[in-house]
């Protein structure tokens, strides 16, 4: 049983409090995290990640604040736990920067460049001598080399400061007024039209220099790493990016960098030094966190569950203890519309035979396709009625679909209608005599079920998802934490929200349901980018969307779980390559690593496929079998949001050729196969 509490109320790492950032952490693949960070190494690295990849979550754990709350749990002085981990995280979010001030207002690029140059000097010092400060009142050896560290880290600066107490806290407070004071100036200068700081320190002089002292005073610390950790890359513009850039190619031991950012957020790689640029490999490493998870899923989904497991253990959501798979599991009311369970046919109304929604719909196009003599070998109303008749399984709506697929099937191949319905009916006899038997109807179910089950309900008006239970949603979030902590917090909420008793015994498929749809919204909502881009992503997504849809709850879907798409990509427009890029980069389109080959020309195309955290939007699968091939004409046409009456053309001919009796024109099939590959073509 649940208490009404939701372990999933705070989504964003940022909002966390140290003690929350150390308690929830979750080591990815087991105990690699120092492997993957590794936070004792000098070479800088580039920690990249969609929107809530667990960035921030990583970058924190491995700062100072939460360093000493381990040495704490140790028992562990402040420079014997620093001299244990190798490393020293000094934390800090740029877009606490407001790096927006430092540009216009009647000043050069070159003023705002040295005054930003030099603000960031003052800022990253100030948090060093934080630290410094915090644990000189705990380290007698510290205190011992305090006033001689502070002699010599004035003497870093060019213009020394005087008349300061020779202690890390007369340094720090003398470096938070002079950026007070820069503060002032910077946001008055639209005003007074100029400045009156004086720059007082060399790029470098104190992020470098004052690891070093600190390495050649104090023992604990001559093999530990000073790691800058510079979180929110994306926040500061190309000309901050490029000197960040710069320290990074100039940075001195024992001092290095671990950057986060965004997919998007890396503007440039250019550096002062001749604008030569930084390159990966040689002055970073990079990693991509959300692509790491992508890469083995089997990691991604055990990763996933103790992220899951931690929440409701530290929040203590869960009466049962300890918190294992099955209790996970047990949370969540899940249907079984498999074809051999009977709450499927009971959801629909439990039918009379024949009756369901299914077959009046079958029945309608047989007969008007009859009349206007469009139904192969369908001559009268007792082949008719024979042919409905093949198609029943009592009590098995699931399979009655897939009977009714393969008739759709066996019809657009111009096949007699009613040899058909027999050969299906004894394939069906056959499937439930032995269902593990290795059959073409056995491949048929394993493949179509999502699809059959989707259209049963919707042809029944119940527009219910069908998204239920903790491995829907780990797959649903396409490896990204914070996709994944929004749902379970959307679903958390609603099942709170429905609840009048004092404990939740199960979430329902209500709650459930309810609580992906508003989670696929919110993804719409603050993945997107701003403007006309924004609008043509947008566009692009709902109408690939809308496609998949179409197919989905077609008569003849070309395509089982269609939720992604291949195209030869070197044929695309500029234009539409950056769309689909910035799509990628937002995480509505995920690039599949292995392309697909193109049957006519032997090219590897690029595959990609829709966020499965939007399929709720459109009732789409969320575990991807099929791909659809389409021409770059077509791509690009997709991605134009001024092209609307040439899209919806584009669709309509999509839904015809999967639509019966006619199922396209056939001269326009031809057509579109000649043409290479396209939007009339379907993997086999």
């Amino acid at each position: 049983m649940l208490r009404k509490v939701n372990p999933f109320r705070v989504t964003k790492a940022v909002d966390l409090s140290d003690e929350e950032i150390e308690s929830l952490w979750i080591n990815v693949g087991g105990n690699d995290a120092d492997t993957l960070f590794q936070p004792k190494s000098l070479v800088p690295i580039l920690l990249m990640g969609g929107k809530g990849s667990g960035k921030t979550h990583w970058m924190r754990y491995y700062s100072y604040p939460l360093q000493l709350l381990r040495h704490k749990s140790e028992r562990l002085a402040p420079l014997a736990g620093l001299s244990r981990d190798g490393y020293i995280g000094i934390y800090v979010l740029l877009g606490g920067l407001n790096s927006e001030r430092f540009r216009g207002r009647g000043q050069s690029g070159e003023v705002w460049r040295s005054l930003f140059e030099y603000y960031f000097e003052l800022w990253l010092a100030q948090e060093l001598l934080h630290i410094l400060l915090n644990m000189v009142q705990e380290e007698p050896s510290l205190a011992a080399v305090e006033a001689g560290l502070c002699d010599e880290i004035c003497a870093l600066f060019d213009d020394p400061p005087h008349d300061i107490p020779k202690n890390f806290k007369g340094l720090l407070d003398w470096c938070a007024n002079a950026q007070r004071q820069l503060d002032s100036e910077v946001n008055n200068v639209l005003f007074t039209k100029s400045f009156s700081t004086r720059i007082r320190v060399t790029r470098g002089k104190l992020i470098f220099g004052i690891p070093k002292l600190l390495q050649a005073r104090v023992a604990e610390l001559q093999r530990v790493v000073f790691s800058y950790q510079l979180d929110e890359f994306e926040n500061i513009s190309e000309q901050q990016q490029k000197y960040i850039n710069s320290l990074v190619r100039e940075r001195q031991a024992p001092s290095t960098f671990r950057i986060g950012s965004r997919l998007y957020g890396v503007k440039t790689y250019q550096t002062y030094s001749d604008d030569e640029e930084n390159r990966e490999g040689s002055e970073f490493d990079r990693v991509v966190l959300d692509h790491r998870l992508r890469q083995d899923q089997r990691q991604w989904e055990e990763f996933a569950f103790r992220l899951i497991q931690r929440r409701l253990e530290v929040y203590g959501a869960l009466t049962d203890a300890p918190v294992s798979y099955d209790s996970v599991e047990r949370i969540f009311e899940v249907p079984d519309y498999s074809w051999s369970g009977h709450e499927l046919f009971k959801t629909i109304g439990s039918p009379a035979v024949g009756q369901a929604p299914h077959f009046k719909k079958l029945e309608e196009k047989l007969g008007h396709a009859m009349d206007g003599g469009s139904a192969p070998g369908l001559l009268n109303r007792n082949q008719l009625e024979e042919v409905l008749r093949c198609m029943i399984v009592e009590g098995r709506p699931l399979l009655e679909k897939i009977n009714i697929l393969l008739l759709y099937q066996e019809w657009a191949r111009g096949h007699s209608l009613p040899r058909a319905a027999a050969a299906i009916r004894d394939k069906a006899a056959e499937f439930l005599r032995d269902p593990r038997a290795r059959t073409s109807y056995a491949t048929k179910v394993q493949h179509f079920a999502s699809d059959m089950t989707a259209q049963l309900l919707r042809e029944a008006g119940k527009r219910q998802p069908l998204y239920f239970g903790i491995k829907a949603f780990i797959r649903m979030s396409e490896g990204l934490p914070r996709t994944l902590v929004v749902t379970l917090k959307n679903i958390w909420d609603w099942a709170i929200y429905k609840t009048r008793e004092e404990y939740i015994d199960k979430i329902t498929q209500d709650a459930q349901a309810q609580g992906v749809i508003d989670s696929s919204e919110w993804f719409m909502e603050t993945m997107r980018k701003p403007g006309h881009f924004g609008t043509a992503i947008r566009t692009g997504i709902e109408r690939f969307a809308r496609l998949f849809e179409g197919n989905r709850f077609s008569d003849k879907p070309t395509e089982c779980s269609l939720l992604g798409f291949s195209v030869r990509e070197r044929d695309l427009a500029d234009s539409t390559k950056e769309l689909i890029l910035m799509a990628e980069q937002r995480s509505f389109l995920i690039k599949i690593s292995h392309g697909e080959i193109d049957r006519n020309t032997q090219e590897r195309l690029a595959k990609f496929q829709l966020n499965a955290t939007l399929a709720p939007k459109w009732n789409l699968p969320i575990a991807r079998r099929g791909i659809a091939p389409f021409s770059p004409e077509d791509i690009d046409l997709i991605f134009d949001p001024d092209r609307n009456e040439q899209f919806e053309r584009l669709n309509r001919s999509w839904i015809e050729r999967m639509t019966a009796p006619n199922f396209g024109e056939s001269k326009r099939l031809r057509a579109a196969r000649q043409s290479g590959p396209g939007l009339f073509e379907h993997s086999k």
